[in-house]
């Protein structure tokens, strides 16, 4: 937290550092900026940092601001430009042709949308999801960006919908075994929801993920080693692993696979590719054309 000294209450007013410091609220005010930037309808730096900072300080500008010209306002806010420039660490910054670009990140392993209107939402880096719900994630993203390429907005919309949908659920059902009704859903949350499931789903495709106490580099389960064979020709997928896994009997039926811990069914799959790439390697190589 940055933390500043009102002089003349001489009480500290904290404010948020980085994305992952902010509160539900600050973080839904944080993505409606990001969004206003991703489409041009704010541009300009400055003006992105002041808005956080007077949200963030619950800096009380009063009616009199608008009777101000713009050479006094902008005074005012050059005062205090040292404090407002701390917000430089919610921006990527890149030198680019001799320019300077911000653009603000949002990346982060936590939720820090935990609820919304009665929905709760999965733990910090998807830990409480089940295998369904990760399925039906991955294959929204999937479509999202094939949506993306042929501009289809309504294709988006829809695909992001089945992502909240999936991730974030009502525990009051409603009586008689009714179905709540797709609402109209912010673009903020329909946003968060995208970039929080894609960013967890980056760094279990990349990294190594601290799981009690061990870094399971779940990565390989995307990898190809040399000898692995490049199309084998099953298109089957998720789908097709699943049917696999339940084949097994480790977890019990399809079913019982769809509602396990998705990290519970990650770690087979890895312990699964391990013992194979590790049997693999103590074969004796066969020259070509045998």
């Amino acid at each position: 937290m940055h933390e500043l000294l009102n002089t003349r209450t001489n009480k500290i007013i904290s404010f948020p550092q980085d994305v992952d410091e902010l509160t539900p609220d600050q973080y839904l005010f944080y993505l409606d900026l990001v969004l206003q930037q991703m489409v041009g309808e704010i541009s300009d730096p400055q003006a992105i940092k002041r808005k956080l900072f007077a949200y963030f300080t619950d800096l009380k500008l009063g009616w009199k601001m608008g009777t101000y010209s713009e050479e006094v306002i902008e005074s005012i806010w050059s005062s205090l430009s040292d404090k407002i420039d701390l917000l430089d660490s919610f921006f990527d910054i890149e030198e680019t042709d001799g320019k300077v670009m911000y653009s603000m990140h949002v990346k982060c392993g936590m939720n820090l949308l935990p609820a919304w209107n009665k929905h709760k939402g999965p733990e910090d880096m998807l830990s409480d999801i089940t295998w369904g719900q990760f399925k039906i994630c991955l294959n929204a993203l999937k479509m999202i960006s094939i949506a993306q390429e042929e501009d289809d907005v309504e294709g988006i919309e829809r695909n992001t919908m089945d992502m909240f949908n999936a991730m974030y659920k009502n525990p009051q059902p409603l009586k008689g075994g009714k179905k709540y009704k797709n609402r109209e859903i912010p673009d903020t949350v329909l946003y968060h929801a995208q970039t929080y499931f894609s960013y967890v789903y980056e760094l279990i495709t990349t990294v190594p993920i601290p799981i009690n106490g061990e870094e399971m580099d779940f990565s390989i389960l995307w990898k190809k080693e040399e000898g692995d064979d490049e199309d084998s020709g099953d298109k089957s997928g998720w789908l097709g692993i699943t049917f696999g896994i339940a084949e097994s009997g480790v977890f019990g039926d399809f079913k019982n696979v769809d509602e396990e811990n998705m990290y519970n069914v990650l770690i087979y799959l890895y312990k699964q590719a391990v013992t194979a790439r590790h049997e693999r390697k103590k074969r004796p190589l066969t020259p070509k054309g045998e």
